[in-house]
């Protein structure tokens, strides 16, 4: 049955894709050949740099990627790398995939494969809703073990966050990236890094914003209130 559904199907969509098809290959589209050699657009810095506020988006072809989501991204990201409550059986097919869209956005090749075996003509990196996503998720994650840090290592990744963001602000060279941008930037990881540093106390007595809304944990299990009047932090798990 799941066969015959499954040829049903294909031949009732390609009443509307082989049409289109044609008609696609009579266009400009036809024309895009492979890559001949290998090209870099961008480093490191570049593609980081366009996290920050107020930055020019990128509406024509010249590849820049319009990845802004927060600029706590700068604050969370290392923070991911060292918190111990995450495993790094989880941590590393994330990271993987977190550069392998590094590497998307800056090699030609991987590019032309995202967009179909073509370069676009507007509207670049159409594949950063999937990158932000899962930036997004990664913050998350750590915002659930926050409480697995000290104030102190706190105030340590927010000084890495800011001298990160001056690195990439700094060496990343990316278009629409004015003085202005670094500024708000500045003000705004310092906004969101010192109230993060602030939320840990609720996090102790289990009165985070998360356990307000859900009152239950990851696997659905209820919050034993009990146990947080320990000294130990309890985190959503």
């Amino acid at each position: 049955r799941f066969i015959v559904y499954s040829l049903l199907g294909g031949g009732l969509a390609g009443i509307v894709l082989i049409p289109g098809t044609a008609a696609l290959f009579s266009t400009r589209f036809a024309q895009t050949s492979f890559p001949d050699q290998i090209k870099c657009y961008f480093n490191l810095p570049e593609i980081l740099s366009r996290h920050c506020v107020n930055v020019a988006a990128e509406i024509r072809s010249d590849h820049w990627p319009n990845l802004y989501c927060g600029v706590a991204v700068f604050f969370f990201l290392p923070l991911y790398l060292c918190c111990k409550g995450i495993s790094w059986k989880e941590k590393v097919p994330r990271l993987l995939l977190l550069c392998f869209f590094y590497m998307s956005y800056a090699v030609n090749i991987l590019d032309f494969f995202w967009h179909g075996l073509n370069f676009p003509d507007n509207l670049p990196a159409r594949q950063s809703f999937l990158y932000i996503f899962l930036v997004l998720t990664l913050c998350f994650e750590t915002y659930r073990h926050l409480c697995d840090f000290s104030f102190r290592e706190l105030l340590l990744h927010t000084g890495a966050a800011l001298l990160l963001l001056g690195f990439c602000c700094w060496f990343g060279e990316t278009y629409g990236l004015e003085a202005d941008s670094f500024y708000f930037s500045l003000g705004y990881c310092i906004c969101h890094t010192s109230h993060m540093a602030k939320d840990r106390e609720p996090w102790k007595e289990c009165n985070s914003d998360v356990d307000a809304l859900y009152g239950y944990d990851g696997s659905g299990d209820e919050y034993n209130r009990d146990e947080c009047a320990s000294d130990k932090p309890q985190c959503i798990s």
